[in-house]
């Protein structure tokens, strides 16, 4: 009976934070939130409660890191993703305490081990979803400098045939079928372009939020065509979309060289398996002398 006392407590203190997010409104607000990035979306309002008690404030000083990657990729939105993010991460903690003091209800025995565990386990669900962020972050960067240069060679092809910057930027996204980072990025930007914003804002804002290298080149290359009426623009992008292009190449040996490591420890237990196969029978003739 004892054992199940922390888990009652947890659940209680659940189903509190759940109907005060209840009676202050926040259902509507989870209704616009990705389901597929936040599988847990409909719980959101306990995670929401949480950060308002703390406030957002506090949170973005704790989480400097994480709140600069959020407005490198929302930009303006980043606040309200922010919010989003920590009430998510907020909400699997306490997930992760109850599930913790639920297994000891399950044993059917009170341990003070497994009572010091719950909040260690919420402490680790905080740094495991940082460190998850911090992986997709470094895995989006990968995407986009490796779909890069395939964008930057049709741009400065269809400049060289005559075409200004944002009707060549135009039909490539508009031909474009991929559903990728890169494009995403590219055609919010066209639209910038097209909007109130001009070119230069617009290649300062996807250089902003792609935080990409090679881009940010890009970006500064296009603008100083701009300024200063540059006719080697043309020979600056190929130049550029030559460095690209080899960086492009080290990403596919590094891939290669990630998958042989990869693949060298099945090898090993493969061999383990033969060494068994073929030494078993001789140690069972011995065994048998």
């Amino acid at each position: 009976m004892i054992a199940g006392i922390p888990f009652v407590i947890v659940m209680i203190v659940i189903v509190v934070l759940y109907s005060m997010g209840s009676k202050k409104g926040y259902k509507e607000n989870i209704k616009d939130i990705d389901k597929s990035q936040y599988a847990l979306r409909e719980f959101l309002p306990i995670g929401f409660v949480i950060v308002d008690i703390i406030g957002i404030a506090n949170f973005k000083k704790i989480n400097k890191e994480v709140y600069a990657k959020m407005i490198s990729i929302y930009g303006m939105e980043g606040n309200a993703n922010l919010r989003i993010y920590e009430a998510n991460k907020s909400l699997c903690m306490l997930l992760a305490w109850a599930a913790v003091y639920l297994l000891m209800l399950t044993n059917g025995e009170f341990s003070p081990l497994m009572l010091a565990l719950g909040p260690v386990a919420c402490g680790g669900a905080y740094f495991l979803m940082d460190s998850n962020l911090s992986k997709n972050f470094e895995k989006r960067s990968r995407n986009i400098r490796y779909e890069f240069p395939e964008f930057l060679s049709k741009l400065s092809l269809l400049i060289n045939a005559g075409l200004t910057i944002d009707n060549a930027w135009g039909r490539i996204v508009n031909r474009n079928n991929k559903e990728s980072v890169l494009y995403h990025e590219m055609k919010k930007t066209y639209l910038d372009m097209k909007g109130n914003k001009g070119l230069e804002i617009s290649l300062r804002d996807l250089s902003r939020r792609t935080k990409v290298q090679e881009i940010t080149k890009f970006s500064t290359i296009i603008m100083q065509n701009m300024n200063r009426g540059s006719a080697d623009i043309v020979v600056m992008l190929n130049k550029l979309s030559f460095e690209c292009w080899e960086g492009r190449k080290n990403m596919a040996k590094q891939k290669g060289e990630e998958a042989s490591t990869k693949l060298l420890f099945p090898m090993i237990l493969m061999l383990i398996a033969v060494f068994i196969v073929i030494l078993t029978p001789a140690l069972l003739q011995l065994s048998a002398f």
